[in-house]
C-alpha cells in the first residue's frame, strides 16, 4: 500500500525494541541521553530566559528525553545536557553584553567555541552515538546577508564534527512572528539545503532539519485546534503552553525519524507485530515454585534459534547454557545453578512487604497475604528479554484488522500527508505508566501513545499532533465529565482514542461503562462531527486482585463492540492479552504487578493500533 513501508526495519527497531550495539544510530535503546543547544532567546532555557515566562520547547524536549538540562553557567554540568543559547544571539561571532546582570548577544559561533574549549579540557564529555546537537539561530541576523548566516551555521557544524559530533539538527525558523517574518522567509530555503550541501564534505555526519519553526507556525495558524487561546507571551515570545506543544512534537519527530540502523541484525530487521513475526525480543520473569526445581518461564512461541538474552535495561547480556536453557520443543526457559538471571520465588510474588516508597503488597486480593506490587522499576529489574526466532507456530489469537473503511477520514488525512490531530483520553495505561520512559530508566522506551503516533508519522510521512489528557485512576465516567467540562471537543480532533475499563471493571456495571463511553463520543461529535474514534478494550489485570476481576473484562469489551460502527472502531486488547496469557504469566508482561503493561505490553498496544490504520501491517 505504501512505498514508505520499505523502510520498516528501522522503524521496528525504534518502535518495537532492538538489541544494543556500538553503532552511531539513535534508536529506542539509544535515544539521546544528552543534548547540547546553541541559539538565541527562543532556545535559551528558563533559568536565564529574559524574554519569556517559562521553559522553551527545547527544555520540554529534554524533559521528554529524561535528560537533565542546565544552562552554560552551571559550575558543575557533568552528566547533564547543556543549553548554551543566549538571548539576542546572532549566528556569527559577537561578544556578550550584560544588562541588569543578564547576558545578551553572545554569538552562536562563540557558544560553539565555548563548548569546544570545555570539551578539549575535559570539562564536558559526550557519547557520539547518543548525543544530539541543536543549532537554533538566524532570527537575529536581519542585517546579515543570507550567505553569511548559512556560512556561520556550516562553520559551526564543521566545528562540532571535529569534536566528534555525529547527530546534528538545524532548526527551520518560525515565519508567523511579524518582527521576524522577513528574515525567516529569507533564510528558511537556504537553511533547508544545508544537510544536502554538507553531505559530501561530512559523509559520516547525520545532519537533519529540525522543524521547530514550522510547528510554531502550525500552532499560531490554528491555536483553537490545540486547545489554546493565548499563543504569545508578548509580541515575539510564545507562551509556555505553546512551547510544550512544540517540544513534545520535536520528541515525537525523534521517535519517528531517528530510527535508521546500519546493522544487519536478524531481530532488528524484522521486529514486526507479534502475531506475524518470526523473530522476537520477549520478556520473561522466571519463577521458582518448587525449591527442588529450577526457576522457569515460558516463551510465547516455540523457538527454532536463540540469539541471546539481556536484562530489561539492556545493560547485562546473558549466555545460553550458562545463564539459561531453552527447551525448543516446549518453549520453556529454565535457569541453571550458574545463572545470573534474576528470578522470584512464587511466595515473593504474593508477599505483603515494605521496602521503600515504591514497593508494597496489595492486601485486597484473592490470595494471602497479598500481591507483590510496585509503581517503580522493580518489576523491570526482575524481567529478562529472550531474543529468538520462532518456529512455524501460527498465532491463533486475536489479530487486529485494518479498519480504513471504518475510519475513512483518518486514513485520508494520513495518505494525503495532512496534519492529524490525535486526542487520547484514558487512564494510567494511556498516561504511559510503567513504560521505562515514564519511569525514567533505561531503555527509556516510549509509551504506547508515543509509539503509535511515531509509527503513523514515519509510515505515512504525515505530522501527528498528540493531545493526551489521560489521568491515572480515572474511570470512564470521569473521562465523560472531563470532556463536558473542558471544552476539549472544540479542538476538533481528527481521531480520538478512548481507553478506559481497567479501573471500571471493579464496579461490575458494564452498562454504566457503556453509557459513559457513549457520552464521550456524543459530546465530541456534537461539536466535532467529523471526529473518528478508536475504543480500546483494556489488557487484562492481575486475576488475583479483587479490583480487576477477570470475568468482567469480556463483558466490558462487549459494551464497546455495541458502540463500534462507521467512524468508530473497537480494539480488543482484552482478547489479545487473554491469548498471550495462555502461554505466559501475567508477571512476564506487567510493569507493576497489578494493572499496567511493561515496555513489551506498550509495544503490543502500539502494534495493535497501527494494524488498524496500516494495511497489510
Amino acid at each position: 500500500m505504501l512505498a514508505r513501508l520499505k523502510d520498516k526495519a528501522g522503524l521496528y527497531a525504534l518502535l518495537f525494541g532492538c538489541f544494543s550495539g556500538t553503532v552511531h544510530i539513535l534508536s529506542a535503546a539509544t535515544l539521546p541521553d544528552k543534548v547540547f543547544i546553541f541559539g538565541d532567546s527562543f532556545s535559551n532555557m528558563d533559568t536565564a530566559h529574559v524574554d519569556g515566562n517559562g521553559p522553551t520547547a527545547f527544555s520540554y524536549l529534554a524533559e521528554d528525553l529524561d535528560t537533565p538540562l542546565t544552562d552554560s553557567s552551571d559550575p558543575d554540568p557533568r552528566g547533564k545536557s547543556i543549553d548554551f543559547a543566549v538571548s539576542a544571539a546572532p549566528t556569527g561571532l559577537a561578544e556578550a553584553k550584560y544588562i541588569d546582570g543578564k547576558k545578551y548577544g553572545l554569538g552562536i559561533k562563540n557558544q560553539v567555541q565555548d563548548f569546544a574549549y570545555r570539551t578539549r579540557t575535559g570539562k564536558i564529555s559526550f557519547s557520539p552515538s547518543t548525543t544530539l546537537f541543536l543549532l537554533v539561530g538566524g532570527l537575529n541576523d536581519q542585517h546579515s546577508p543570507t550567505e553569511a548566516t548559512i556560512g556561520n551555521l556550516k562553520d559551526e557544524i564543521r566545528a562540532l564534527a571535529e569534536l566528534g559530533a555525529v547527530h546534528i539538527e538545524i532548526a527551520l525558523l518560525p515565519e508567523s512572528i511579524p518582527a521576524f517574518h522577513e528574515v525567516s522567509v529569507r533564510l528558511n530555503p537556504a537553511i533547508a539545503k544545508i544537510p544536502q550541501e554538507l553531505s559530501t564534505e561530512l559523509p559520516n555526519l547525520e545532519i537533519r532539519l529540525c522543524r521547530w519553526g514550522l510547528y510554531f507556525d502550525a500552532v499560531d495558524s490554528s491555536p483553537a485546534k490545540f486547545g489554546i487561546s493565548t499563543v504569545f507571551y508578548h509580541a515575539s515570545q510564545r507562551s509556555p503552553v505553546v512551547e510544550k506543544i512544540v517540544g513534545d512534537k520535536l520528541y515525537l519527530d525523534l521517535l519517528a525519524d531517528l530510527s535508521r540502523s546500519d546493522r544487519d541484525d536478524p531481530i532488528t530487521a524484522s521486529l514486526v507485530p507479534v502475531w506475524t513475526a518470526q523473530q522476537h525480543s520477549e520478556p520473561i520473569l522466571p519463577v521458582r515454585d518448587d525449591p527442588a526445581k529450577p526457576a522457569h518461564a515460558k516463551l510465547l512461541f516455540t523457538p527454532s534459534k536463540i540469539y541471546g538474552a539481556h536484562s530489561a535495561d539492556g545493560r547485562t547480556k546473558y549466555k545460553e547454557g550458562q545463564d539459561f536453557v531453552v527447551n525448543k520443543t516446549t518453549g520453556t526457559v529454565t535457569l541453571p545453578q550458574t545463572s545470573r538471571i534474576p528470578y522470584r520465588l512464587k511466595s515473593q510474588l504474593t508477599i505483603s512487604t515494605s521496602e521503600g516508597d515504591h514497593l508494597f503488597g496489595v492486601k485486597n486480593s484473592t490470595i494471602s497475604p497479598g500481591i507483590f506490587f510496585s509503581e517503580g522499576a522493580i518489576y523491570e529489574g526482575f524481567q529478562t528479554y529472550i531474543d529468538y526466532r520462532s518456529s512455524s507456530d501460527a498465532w491463533e489469537g486475536y489479530i487486529p484488522q485494518f479498519s480504513g473503511k471504518q475510519l475513512p477520514r483518518t486514513l485520508a488525512l494520513l495518505t494525503k500527508r495532512h496534519n492529524l490531530h490525535l486526542l487520547v483520553i484514558g487512564d494510567s495505561i494511556s498516561a504511559g505508566y510503567s513504560s521505562s520512559s515514564y519511569l525514567q530508566v533505561p531503555p527509556h522506551e516510549p509509551n504506547y501513545v508515543a509509539r503509535f503516533a511515531a509509527g503513523l508519522q514515519r509510515l505515512y510521512n504525515a505530522d501527528i499532533f498528540v493531545n493526551n489528557i489521560s489521568v491515572p485512576g480515572w474511570h470512564a465516567s470521569e473521562g465523560a465529565d472531563r470532556v463536558q467540562a473542558s471544552g476539549i471537543a472544540s479542538t476538533h480532533p481528527d481521531l480520538t482514542i478512548i481507553a478506559f475499563g481497567m479501573n471500571d471493571v471493579e464496579s461490575h456495571d458494564p452498562s454504566a461503562y457503556r453509557i459513559s463511553v457513549q457520552s464521550i463520543i456524543h459530546d465530541i461529535r456534537q461539536i466535532s462531527p467529523e471526529t473518528e474514534f478508536i475504543l480500546i478494550a483494556p489488557m487484562m489485570g492481575n486475576k488475583d486482585w479483587v479490583r480487576t476481576p477477570p470475568d468482567q473484562f469480556s463483558l466490558y469489551r462487549d459494551q464497546l463492540v455495541s458502540l463500534a460502527g462507521d467512524g468508530a472502531v473497537m480494539l480488543d486488547m482484552t482478547a489479545l492479552w487473554q491469548h498471550v496469557l495462555q502461554r505466559k504469566t501475567f508477571f512476564d508482561i506487567t510493569g507493576n504487578g497489578l494493572n499496567h503493561p511493561n515496555d513489551f505490553g506498550h509495544r503490543l498496544y502500539a502494534q495493535a493500533l497501527l494494524s488498524l490504520l496500516v494495511d497489510k501491517y
